[in-house]
């Protein structure tokens, strides 16, 4: 047995003149953030990014430990957040009309029923300059997209009234249970 009990718990290496540990969280978490920010696509930069950047912020500026890190966090958080600006900006249009195909879809479904064709909101998307778009989703074009796309839509938009195939629209029991037409994607 070298060691001696110690009443006083008193420890022979402790130097009061020794700087204190600088805390590395803020770093940790920013890198994290940021790079899980990154490595999920950047489908979660409304969350992540921001959180990555003020953490970041506060490590550098208060100058705790792992500098590297919460500069890394910073750079990939700012990557994420140009890159959802820069994809709004060019996908404005296709997102907005999504989001009319999602509002109005009582409306898309009775009319492709009625004539199976596209209706003219979407028309625009026949045109040649989106067939390499439609051609990597393995469509020859919109139309066999929307055909498509159509089809499997239908049978979920009825489905949840128990209910497959074709519809009377007009009719009452075309509401669900709250008495609201569904709209789901």
């Amino acid at each position: 047995m070298d060691e001696q009990f110690n009443p006083y718990n008193y420890n022979e290496n402790f130097n009061p003149n020794l700087p204190k540990q600088k805390p590395i969280w803020a770093s940790v978490t920013s890198f994290v953030l940021g790079l899980l920010n990154i490595c999920l696509c950047c489908c979660t930069t409304y969350i992540f990014a921001p959180l990555s950047l003020i953490f970041g912020i506060i490590a550098l500026s208060k100058k705790w430990a792992g500098k590297g890190l919460a500069i890394t966090g910073v750079i990939l958080s700012s990557i994420s957040i140009i890159f959802l600006i820069v994809s709004n900006i060019a996908l404005k249009e296709v997102n907005n009309d999504i989001t009319k195909f999602i509002m109005n879809a009582d409306k898309y479904v009775q009319e492709y029923e009625e004539t199976g064709e596209v209706p003219e909101d979407f028309k625009k998307y026949c045109d040649p300059e989106y067939d390499n778009v439609w051609k990597s989703f393995g469509y020859d074009s919109f139309d066999d997209f929307y055909k498509d796309y159509m089809d499997g839509f239908t049978e979920k938009y009825y489905s949840r009234n128990g209910n497959t195939g074709n519809r009377n629209t007009d009719s009452d029991d075309f509401l669900d249970n709250a008495g609201e037409k569904p709209v789901d994607l």
